[in-house]
């Protein structure tokens, strides 16, 4: 007797403009035997007549229309990775597990179990301003200008930037997720790098809840940006939130982030062991799961173990390295008196008693570098000059008698126990320099010197040779070096 119509707001405004409701009533051939959905009521003049609805067809029980069976025979539209299900005069199409789609022809694509990426991710405020960044059309990167993999960017415009200064990207997953890295992307293509990049999880998105899982400081530590993005790896971790944080660039003081991709864990991260040891690997409509490169089977319960490269020689250590196995790779150290990188014919034998500072730094002082004949940022032409040369100066001072001086200092980075001081000047023809001294000192500061070596005349200081000129005194702690000449 009674028929309700519930209905709420629409996308305009919050109005609710019903215009009509309009029950339909029985007709005669809904009387007759089964479904009333199997029959089709037509009006004749003064009549009617029944017949069988599409979908169904004559040959029921007592003269019912019968259901026409499409999966069965074949009349349908379904996919080839889709199940088709007849009834109720139609049927239905739903893609198998491991594909996604309507279920129709065309329409189910197979389901990467493996890519672990998240498929909704919303950028937050933060302290800086997506609309700002030239290419950037609501936060989507113009992929020409970048590269492909492009959804967020940044360019915060901070004038007087330094790696000190550091800007935020958070990620909000939307809900709690299992983690197993994180991939990001700055703008790259003019080889550029970022300071002080980090990457950091958490729960709840509070200032206090944030776990570091990746950091570098100087542009030599993080490296060029480039196409392929960095990416880190770690043990399957809960989180909601990603940041990254990162600083300005060796070109200017912008921040230009690309993206920050989130990998989700995947169904192999969920099997015994270490969620690094495995590797998924996508088929058509499913996955296979199996030892990620630096591990094996034969661990416990079916996990992968761990390949013991260093145990079995497996490796590329250097002779004086000690390789030390963990986490499905090794690591390569020279041993104490060896200095490299560890690998095969890096590590270099340290001269103990070659005393020489391995960095020193040349501080401003009273003379311009720039201004040597023959220096090249500070660095001398070994052919002009001699094979020890680092640093020159030539003031050129025009009117200069032995009683004018210029200094160069240099900084050994921190105290250091020193045994003597080695210096050359230019020699190969066959000159002299007066007034030369050598001075130490602890602070650097004008008050603090020591004297350890001087000469007045041209004659007191000696023609200049190849062989350069040495003092050596008793061990004296000092930082800071300073020849006078």
């Amino acid at each position: 007797r009674y028929v309700r119509l519930g209905s709420s707001r629409n996308t305009k405004n919050h109005g609710v403009h019903i215009l009509e409701v309009q029950p339909q009533l029985a007709n005669p051939c809904h009387n007759l035997p089964g479904s009333s959905l199997s029959w089709t009521c037509t009006n004749t003049p003064g009549s009617y007549n029944c017949s069988c609805s599409p979908g169904w067809e004559t040959g029921g029980t007592d003269g019912a229309c019968k259901d026409v069976e499409e999966c069965a025979t074949g009349v349908h539209n379904c996919d080839e990775n889709a199940a088709c299900t007849d009834g109720g005069g139609s049927f239905t199409c739903a893609c198998e597990p491991g594909f996604t789609g309507d279920g129709t022809t065309g329409t189910c694509e197979d389901i990467d179990e493996c890519s672990g990426l998240a498929s909704s991710i919303e950028q937050l405020a933060g302290d800086f301003d997506v609309g700002s960044a030239q290419g950037a059309v609501d936060g989507i990167i113009d992929t020409d200008k970048y590269n492909e993999h492009g959804s967020y960017a940044l360019l915060p415009g901070l004038a007087d930037a330094t790696c000190s200064d550091v800007v935020y990207l958070t990620v909000d997953l939307g809900a709690e997720e299992q983690l197993t890295g994180v991939k990001w992307w700055h703008y790259w293509k003019d080889g550029r790098s970022y300071c002080n990049q980090s990457i950091e999880l958490s729960s709840s998105g509070g200032e206090e809840d944030w776990t570091r899982v990746f950091s570098c400081g100087t542009y030599e530590e993080c490296g060029e940006a480039s196409a392929e993005g960095k990416e880190v790896v770690f043990e399957k971790t809960s989180a909601r939130y990603v940041r990254l944080g990162s600083s300005r660039n060796t070109k200017n003081h912008g921040v230009h982030i690309l993206e920050v991709q989130p990998q989700l864990a995947n169904p192999c991260h969920n099997l015994p062991g270490s969620s690094l040891s495995w590797t998924c690997t996508n088929t058509p409509g499913s996955y296979n799961c199996s030892c990620s490169p630096g591990w094996e089977t034969g661990g416990t319960d079916g996990a992968c173990k761990d390949v013991e490269e260093c145990a079995t020689g497996v490796h590329n250590c250097d002779e004086n390295a000690a390789c030390t196995d963990g986490g499905g790779s090794f690591t390569c150290a020279c041993e104490p008196g060896f200095t490299g990188d560890g690998t095969t014919g890096t590590c270099e034998d340290i001269d103990e008693c070659s005393g020489l500072a391995s960095s020193i730094e040349q501080l401003a002082g009273d003379f311009d570098v720039g201004s040597a004949q023959g220096a090249v940022d500070g660095i001398i032409d070994t052919d002009k000059y001699n094979e020890h040369g680092s640093y020159a100066l030539l003031p050129g001072l025009a009117d200069a008698t032995c009683s004018d001086v210029v200094y160069l200092t240099v900084d050994l980075g921190a105290e250091e126990q020193l045994t003597g001081v080695k210096w050359w000047h230019y020699w190969k023809d066959g000159r002299s320099y007066c007034n030369q001294s050598i001075e130490l000192s602890s602070s650097g500061g004008e008050e603090d010197w020591t004297r350890v070596f001087s000469c007045g005349t041209y004659e007191e200081c000696g023609e200049a040779s190849a062989e350069g000129k040495e003092v050596v005194f008793e061990k004296t702690s000092a930082r800071y070096v300073r020849l006078g000449s």
